[in-house]
């Protein structure tokens, strides 16, 4: 079945008006195919983007029946196809310069006509930026977020996302955050042009994935949906988005407690796409500004990282965002009250179900408490931390920091 951006099916457009709103167009992607068993009839949706494709999976996904679902279904279109196992991990710079390399032509021309990426979020983005060094020059480094930079001068080759786990969103990011090992860094190779032309979310694809798994990347969706939703940046377009996607992350501990639950993991998969196209056109805030470095200096999980902050970063940024954290807490509750009740709810059923996914309640890490002034140098001005709700000082952050560690 075909969405919009919205939500609502192709043939309910004329009719799509949220809250008597005219929206203003997003950077989404152009096609988003939502389906049980979606993958076993890829090659119809694939087709129209490539003859010629470069599939990046994990090794899991190549040992599965779905990866006999999908060559059949490419074999029955006349796709023609090179399959790459992702080497784990998040995504390294010098992975993604490999494996460019490898699939240009010795003039530099890519040997392929686009990049299918299927798995969690670090799998997405390496493909995603693999798509883009493919029809450019030169490194990746160049290419990711600091000062001179460089500007992609060509089109991407077309990038096509299938996500199997609920958690970054990265199918509907214009970003690929890539990790360089030697420079203990995490940065993020952004261009509009990166977004996914095509989406398929099959839910079959979720089914089995571990607890643990589904706790940090539900985690992390749900901080997306929350700093998305109070960042400085939010427009009524991607406010709308996180509302929707709060109603469908509650059913985040279903999907935890009952791994085959089809109906918890379609929730759970819609709620990280709608957090993914958030933040790519409302940005974030102050949990992933410090999870970032947190990450590169520890190499935590992303989305435990983000387990753990988002609690504290809600108590702290409340009072700064009074009346759209109490509406956080009346979608999570259902509950209803004034503003300062509610948004303490809002607090409240976070730390809960962060218990439920048995996420800590603090790094308890004292190596951090040290770490701390350098990690929130490395991001008190960066464009995360610009979009929080409120502008603490980097003493604030380090004081904060040395709370959240022991």
């Amino acid at each position: 079945m075909w969405y919009n951006i919205y939500g609502v099916k192709k043939r309910d457009r004329a009719a799509k008006n949220v809250r008597g709103t005219n929206f203003m167009p997003l950077v989404v992607p152009q096609e988003v195919i939502i389906k049980k068993y979606a993958l076993s009839e890829a090659g119809k949706h694939i087709g129209r983007y490539g003859k010629n494709c470069l599939i990046i999976a994990g090794g899991h996904f190549y040992a599965s029946e779905d990866w006999d679902f999908l060559k059949a279904t490419l074999s029955l279109r006349g796709i023609a196809f090179d399959a790459e196992e992702y080497i784990g991990g998040e995504p390294v710079v010098d992975y993604v310069d490999g494996l460019a390399a490898e699939y240009k032509s010795k003039r530099g021309a890519p040997l392929v006509d686009c990049v299918i990426g299927i798995g969690g979020g670090s799998v997405l983005d390496a493909a995603k930026a693999v798509s883009g060094m493919l029809t450019n020059g030169g490194g990746v480094e160049s290419y990711i977020d600091a000062k001179g930079k460089t500007v992609m001068t060509n089109a991407p080759l077309p990038f096509i996302a299938v996500p199997t786990t609920a958690g970054t969103g990265a199918e509907a990011t214009k970003n690929a955050v890539l990790k360089h090992v030697g420079k203990k860094y995490k940065r993020s190779f952004r261009d509009e042009r990166l977004m996914a032309k095509c989406v398929i979310i099959d839910a079959s694809l979720y089914a089995g994935t571990p607890k643990e798994v589904t706790a940090y990347s539900g985690m992390d969706s749900l901080a997306q949906l929350i700093e998305a939703f109070t960042s400085k940046r939010a427009t009524k377009e991607t406010e709308e988005f996180c509302r929707q996607g709060l109603r469908h992350i509650q059913y985040l501990a279903a999907a935890y407690s009952e791994g085959d639950n089809i109906l918890a993991r379609e929730e759970t998969a819609l709620a990280a796409y709608k957090s993914g196209v958030a933040i790519s056109n409302g940005g974030v805030g102050a949990v992933h500004a410090l999870a970032s470095p947190i990450g590169a200096h520890t190499g935590l999980p992303h989305g435990l990282i983000c387990g753990i902050l988002l609690p504290h970063v809600m108590e702290v940024n409340k009072e700064h965002a009074l009346p759209k954290y109490a509406e956080i807490g009346r979608i999570l509750t259902g509950d209803n009250g004034d503003d300062r009740h509610m948004a303490d709810s809002a607090v409240a059923a976070v730390r809960s179900l962060a218990e439920t996914l048995k996420i800590p309640a603090t790094f308890r890490n004292e190596r951090l408490v040290g770490l701390a002034p350098q990690i929130v140098g490395e991001c008190i001005d960066g464009g995360s931390m610009r979009s929080n709700p409120h502008d603490f000082d980097a003493g604030f952050w380090a004081k904060f920091m040395t709370g959240v560690c022991i």
